[in-house]
Parts: structure tokens; C-alpha cells; sequence
């Protein structure tokens, strides 16, 4: 019974000390339908030649912490690729303070396996110049594109995160999360927007 207690004791102090909440993922779903949206240079263009591409048409977006990495997750509403396209590219964005980030995951057809690069990225964006990439950041990560599946996984040290945010692990916090993808072209064409819901939160 005093062990009891005792436990509880410390659950409470615990509670009332101030300390981060422990880390939860931030899951969300799109709706189906709506892989549609194209840009060149940040110019809209008419939709894809079909009402909506399943294969880049995001249904299901999570951020997580496993171990020691922060870990994204997409599901599409097909597997394969876009018709007509090289390949596919997806970004996973958050933000953290002022700045805004993104890691991106790629894959490529096999006619153009040897021509695109299949290297997952870490970027700072530059929102003023939707060109651009923005600056890439040491990327200490992996990625895993299950094509057939329909299926997307990054995988990025949370330490190599921290440390262009300027932010210890553990106190990681970022908003603003979104998924998109694109038809992989000699452009990236944009196909669909996922955002989280309005005040989602993931903290690492």
C-alpha cells in the first residue's frame, strides 16, 4: 500500500513540475479526390490530364518519434506512378519559430531510375522564392518509398534536426505540418496539398 502511494506521490509531482509532455504523433487524412493542383515556377497550370491522380492523391499523414528519429509517414490512394510522369516526389513541412522546413522522399520509374536522384533531403524553404529549394541542411536520414504500395517513410535523426532549429531534443516543437506531392518531371509538378488540422502540434 505505501508503494502504492508512494507512486502515486510521484506522478503528481511530476505532473505539476513543468516538464515537456512526452512526444505523441500527429496523424491526419485527406480526402480523396483532389490530386489536381499544378505549378511550374510557382505559376498555376491546368489540372493533370486526369480529374485526380491516385497515385499522388494523399490520403493518410503522420509525424512520430521512434527512438532516436523523427519519423514521417504518407499513404497514397494507389500505388505506381502518375502517367506520363518520371517519378514522384513528396514533402513532408513543418515549421518551427519563424522559419519553415521540409524533408523530401523520392522515387523515380525505372525508365528514369538513372537520370533523377533518389537521395532523401533536409531544406530550410525560402518562402519569398518559390524556385528554389531553399538552403539544405545536413541530412543524417533515410526514406523508404513502397511504390506498389502507395506507401512513404522518412526517417531523419531527431539530432540532426535540433541543431539548425537551435532547439535541444526533447523541447522539438513544430506546427504547421503539411504533406504535398508531385509529379516528377523536368519540374516538379504539384498534385496535391495535405495540411494538418488547424493547431496540430508534434512535438520531439
Amino acid at each position: 500500500m505505501r508503494r502504492v502511494l508512494l507512486a502515486a506521490l510521484i506522478c503528481i509531482a511530476l505532473a505539476g513540475s513543468g516538464l515537456p509532455a512526452r512526444a505523441g504523433p500527429a496523424s491526419w487524412e485527406d480526402p480523396a479526390g483532389d490530386a489536381t493542383a499544378i505549378s511550374i515556377e510557382g505559376v498555376a497550370q491546368e489540372s493533370t490530364p486526369r480529374p485526380s491522380d491516385p497515385e499522388l492523391d494523399i490520403r493518410a499523414v503522420s509525424f512520430a518519434l521512434e527512438g532516436e528519429n523523427i519519423v514521417g509517414t504518407a499513404s497514397m490512394k494507389a500505388g505506381g506512378f502518375a502517367a506520363g510522369s518520371g517519378g514522384s516526389v513528396w514533402r513532408f513541412y513543418f515549421s518551427h519559430k519563424k522559419n519553415r522546413y521540409f524533408f523530401q522522399a523520392v522515387a523515380a520509374t525505372a525508365e528514369y531510375s538513372q537520370v533523377f536522384s533518389s537521395t532523401p533531403r533536409f531544406y530550410r524553404a525560402t518562402p519569398e522564392d518559390p524556385t528554389s529549394n531553399g538552403e539544405e541542411l545536413k541530412c543524417d536520414c533515410k526514406m523508404t518509398v513502397d511504390a506498389k504500395a502507395g506507401k512513404v517513410r522518412f526517417a531523419i535523426k531527431t539530432a540532426a534536426v535540433a541543431k539548425p532549429l537551435k532547439a535541444a531534443a526533447g523541447s522539438i516543437e513544430l506546427t504547421g505540418l503539411e504533406l504535398r506531392s508531385y509529379r516528377r518531371a523536368n519540374f516538379y509538378l504539384l498534385a496535391d496539398v495535405a495540411p494538418a488540422p488547424a493547431g496540430t502540434t508534434f512535438r520531439a
